[in-house]
């Protein structure tokens, strides 16, 4: 029998790369640049196991599913075929070229400012609204010292023993893992080093602290795809394989004044789990979104895509493995008084209840 990558080259109607690299079938779809990299099928070097699709974007979900679908199929009917004689080549008027067929391209949510500008001034709180309206707000009380705030928003918001990357430096694997409820930990920066208990998350970094939104597995595995110049996929502790849940997506805008934005999250029905800033003028907005797996992730992204786009929302921030500010670290680069602060914060935020009829707490 002719191998599962022929197969699949016959379905797609092209040529796979060295490593199962390939155009994607849904790259139309893709709201980001599309890379030579960015799809790549996974073969089984024995011919045992079905191939596998992936692909760093997220829309194009839908196309690839019918793509690998398609080839799937076409390796069980060559199987078949198989068992009962050769397999006859395939005839040209037969295959299926996926990824030659004319698609046309999505509309995408476009900001617009004058939408954004009439829900802002339609919030029924009279007067200014700020930060220390959201803190008077807020369900659980922030603290007045944020050496507090990290651990504090980690262990309300996410479950007992769950591990949270945080990075205090952006481009690495993580250099720090809180275990909610538990521990903190300081990380080596390459597999084969065990943790080491440390008292504290960052306080201090030149360019502030992050911290992952996915809870993880906190061990080192193989990303499909980050592959090295040997065809193998490279370890990391940050990519969609380390992830066990995805129950948080991120809102923010680097579009609207901070008072604008903030007028408009005050109005949103879906539910806030945590708002806080990055260390300059920026609001970010956590919202409870409960996904078990990324394609239950993105269900929700659509939605959040067509409503909160046009009214500012940054379409780029919005994806299952995301990076967010993490309260309670000064971010140097901007100056001593850069603090990323917990504004707000409720661990069991509910749908429908917008910010701006909630009361200040007694």
């Amino acid at each position: 029998m002719i191998s599962h990558q022929q197969i699949a080259e016959e379905v797609l109607g092209c040529t796979i790369a060295p490593g199962g690299y390939c155009p994607c079938p849904g790259a139309h779809r893709h709201t980001t640049k599309s890379g030579p990299r960015d799809f790549r099928i996974i073969f089984d070097p024995e011919g045992r196991k079905m191939p596998s699709g992936q692909c760093f974007h997220h829309n194009c979900e839908p196309e690839r599913r019918e793509a690998m679908v398609a080839i799937i199929r076409a390796i069980r009917a060559a199987e078949r075929e198989e068992q009962g004689g050769s397999r006859p080549a395939a005839k040209p008027q037969q295959r299926r070229r996926i990824l030659t067929t004319p698609q046309p391209e999505p509309e995408r949510p476009q900001f617009c400012p004058e939408q954004a500008e009439r829900i802002a001034a339609a919030c029924p709180i009279a007067g200014d609204i700020g930060r220390d309206w959201l803190r008077a707000i807020s369900p659980l009380g922030i603290p007045a010292n944020p050496a507090t705030w990290a651990e504090l928003m980690l262990d309300a918001l996410y479950r007992h023993g769950e591990r949270l990357l945080v990075f205090d430096t952006f481009k690495s694997q993580g250099t720090h893992l809180r275990v909610a409820g538990k521990a903190n930990y300081r990380l080596h920066h390459s597999p084969g080093h065990k943790a080491t208990p440390c008292k504290a998350l960052p306080a201090r970094a030149a360019d502030g602290a992050w911290y992952l939104t996915a809870p993880v597995l906190g061990t080192w595995q193989p990303n499909p795809n980050n592959v090295g110049a040997d065809g193998q996929p490279k370890l990391g502790r940050r990519h969609a394989a380390c992830c066990t849940r995805y129950p948080y997506a991120v809102l923010e805008s680097d579009t609207l004044p901070e008072g604008t934005w903030l007028r408009i999250l005050s109005q949103l029905q879906f539910p806030i789990a945590a708002i806080y800033t990055s260390g300059g003028k920026s609001l970010h907005a956590l919202l409870h979104v409960n996904a078990a797996t990324a394609e239950q992730f993105n269900a929700a992204r659509k939605i959040l895509l067509r409503v909160c786009t046009p009214i500012g929302a940054d379409p780029a921030a919005i994806t299952p493995v995301r990076l967010s500010r993490l309260p309670g670290c000064v971010r140097l680069s901007k100056g001593e008084g850069a603090m990323q602060e917990l504004l707000y914060l409720n661990p069991r935020p509910q749908p429908r209840h917008p910010l701006c009829t909630m009361l200040p707490r007694r």
